[in-house]
């Protein structure tokens, strides 16, 4: 195994070989049916098996894997896509995680903007929940400025502390008109190399120096053998699941045979590291990101790992939370803004609708104004023709003595509206009516 070959190297070369003969065959669990692989596009960008079940078949797991990619390809989903065999207690656990917005448009075309927006904002509460805290960390060995291969004779002067040990020369289209065929040009670095098998290797994040271990084919591997060059079909091949659950068991039992390997990840599409450099770009060399626990770099004392991985405590990138803010940004925070633009026209049709009838009723009451007084004048034309008997009927007996009716306006009020003379006349006029006739 990789991992045995890299602990039993260091008294023999630099990079040891390995022998793929030994890699465990599929035991005896069953594949999986097809009502065990949860159906495409589901209720959330983040897809996993219906149980956490121990994968001990590789063989099931490619299965899995084959019906999922087929599912994206007929749903036009296969722009971006990551796989994910996460450890989780003794058991592990199958993900595939979509793109969140090709996602999100699919669901929002089927089933509607309502629907689509309930199961986003799940899937986002779930993103916060599996949110990882950054580890903060700065180790000395990590900026010495000192190259580690100077006894491979390399000038200290001219170091970029990067040596290409061997690149991918596999041709690849490009997604253009012309079909244009390119190299692959993925490198394998010198320093980041921690075992160099006869087919396989497997090397660490040093420049980024995030705790995780990068397992590849070799490019020899695929020219001369036919070993698939590109995740998608790496994923469908059982060898690659071998391989993989083989070294995770390995580097649990550099611990003690406790969870050393978080996840295995692998991205597709544009989440690929060749198609992030060249959009243009139709695959990448076959790679899978093995996320190490943190016991694990904290505990493990066996050499070359504990040297090698001592500057590596950075949390591996955490493509869940990006996920979720391209979901957030591109097509939550959109569908905010134009819901609030539309309440903005709505509310500006309303007041122009307010402001016109408010206008009308502004021109009505402008011209209820000549008829108001129209009627007055007959009111009081209509009252003159009464004699004065009539208009000023008799006070009643019930009325105070202390008050008297006018004769003029016929209100009944206190004699203290009235001076002396107009006191003692039968038909008193009050003082304002007076002052109003000049009398």
């Amino acid at each position: 195994m990789l991992v045995q070959a890299l602990i039993e190297r260091r008294a023999v070369s630099r990079h040891a070989s390995l022998d793929l003969s030994a890699c465990p065959q599929a035991t005896g669990s069953a594949l999986l049916s097809d009502a065990q692989v949860p159906a495409l596009p589901g209720s959330s960008p983040l897809v996993t098996v219906n149980e956490k079940f121990s994968f001990q078949d590789a063989v099931a797991i490619a299965n899995v894997c084959k019906s999922w990619i087929s599912d994206l390809f007929k749903l036009g989903l296969q722009e971006a896509f990551r796989i994910e065999l996460c450890h989780i207690g003794d058991l592990w656990q199958l993900r595939l995680c979509i793109h969140p917005v090709a996602w999100f448009d699919l669901i929002r075309e089927q089933n509607g903007e309502a629907d689509a927006l309930i199961h986003a904002r799940a899937y986002l509460e779930l993103c916060e929940r599996e949110h990882i805290p950054a580890t903060v960390l700065i180790c000395e060995q990590a900026s010495s400025g000192k190259c580690e291969f100077d006894d491979a004779g390399c000038d200290a002067k001219e170091c970029i502390f990067r040596h290409v040990l061997w690149r991918c020369r596999h041709s690849i289209p490009l997604r253009t008109y012309n079909t244009k065929l390119v190299e692959c040009g993925f490198p394998v670095f010198v320093e980041d190399l921690m075992a160099d098998g006869e087919n396989w290797t497997l090397h660490r994040r040093y420049r980024e120096g995030t705790r995780e271990l990068l397992l590849m084919p070799k490019a020899k591997f695929v020219e001369k053998d036919g070993f698939p060059h590109g995740n998608v079909a790496m994923v469908q091949t059982p060898l690659f699941w071998h391989v993989a659950l083989a070294e995770s068991r390995q580097l649990d039992a550099l611990i003690g045979d406790q969870s050393a390997v978080e996840r295995i990840v692998i991205n597709f599409g544009q989440w690929e590291a060749a198609e992030r450099r060249d959009p243009y770009a139709s695959e990448c060399h076959a790679h899978a990101h093995v996320w190490l626990s943190k016991k694990f770099i904290s505990d493990v004392s066996q050499e070359p790992f504990s040297e090698a991985l001592a500057a590596c405590h950075a949390n591996p990138q955490d493509y869940l939370r990006e996920n979720a803010r391209a979901l957030r940004e591109r097509r939550i925070n959109d569908l905010r803004i134009a819901a609030v633009e539309i309440m903005q026209t709505e509310l500006k049709t309303e007041m122009c609708v307010l402001k016109t009838e408010m206008g009308a009723m502004k021109t009505e009451m402008g011209a209820m104004k000549i008829p108001l007084g129209a009627l007055a004048t007959m009111v009081q034309q209509l009252v003159d023709r009464f004699p004065p008997s009539v208009r000023n009927p008799p006070i009643s007996s019930n009325t105070r003595v202390d008050t008297l009716r006018c004769c003029v306006c016929g209100k009944v009020q206190a004699k203290a509206s009235f001076s002396k003379n107009q006191r003692s006349k039968k038909e008193p006029k009050c003082q304002d009516c007076v002052g109003k006739a000049g009398l």
